[in-house]
């Protein structure tokens, strides 16, 4: 199951703001679906954000709520608020400061800015973790958000016994403390992302 944009068009054109993030089979579709990571500048800093691989100027972030968000579970109040509310959709959406042509991703300022806002670090599912035994996990991690403590999972299924189906959306919950030290590894497991390039290898963003 790889996560992308419920719908976009050829070759990764026309992806409409609000559109939703999926987990859907198969990676035919690659660069039409394919997200790029863009890691902070600074040495030490592994934040980063997330955009459509194609329209770059979409960043995957939290549904804001507006008169086009309907009956979803958004969030209202601005980038501020200390979390969304449990299970708030994700989404591509373009960026007031982020999507601007004078953003430069090797600012770090310009960097630190919008990865407060709208930015992930990894959490590993493996030795870095407080009093964690294991060392490698075949490098499963949580997505966080940089400066709230909510993760992103699917809306269901990932155990076990309970398959994540195709159209399943990625949503916000709140981890139950810091995030760091919250979750089994089952639940590791259950809300556990891979990286992987366009060759079918695991990987990671550049510089983490």
């Amino acid at each position: 199951m790889y996560v992308h944009p419920t719908r976009v068009g050829p070759a990764g054109r026309n992806l409409m703001n609000e559109g939703t993030v999926v987990f859907a089979e198969g990676r035919a579709d690659f660069g039409a679906i394919g997200l790029r990571a863009i890691v902070h500048p600074t040495p030490g800093d592994y934040s980063f954000l997330l955009t459509h691989g194609v329209q770059m100027d979409k960043f995957m972030q939290a549904l804001r709520c507006s008169p086009t968000s309907s009956n979803r579970v958004c969030y209202s109040g601005g980038y501020g608020v200390a979390t969304y509310p449990h299970r708030t959709e994700t989404t591509f959406f373009t960026d007031p400061i982020a999507s601007d042509l004078s953003f430069n991703v090797n600012n770090a300022q310009h960097m630190t800015e919008a990865t407060n806002r709208i930015g992930y670090v990894l959490l590993y599912n493996d030795n870095t973790r407080p009093g964690w035994s294991y060392a490698d996990d075949d490098g499963s991690f949580l997505i966080k958000h940089k400066t709230k403590n909510m993760i992103l999972v699917p809306e269901a299924g990932g155990q076990h016994n309970v398959p994540i189906t195709q159209g399943t959306r990625l949503v916000w919950i709140a981890c139950p403390t810091d995030c760091a030290s919250d979750f089994s590894r089952d639940e590791y497991l259950t809300y556990g992302f891979l990286f992987e390039n366009q060759a079918g290898q695991v990987c990671l963003p550049p510089g983490v």
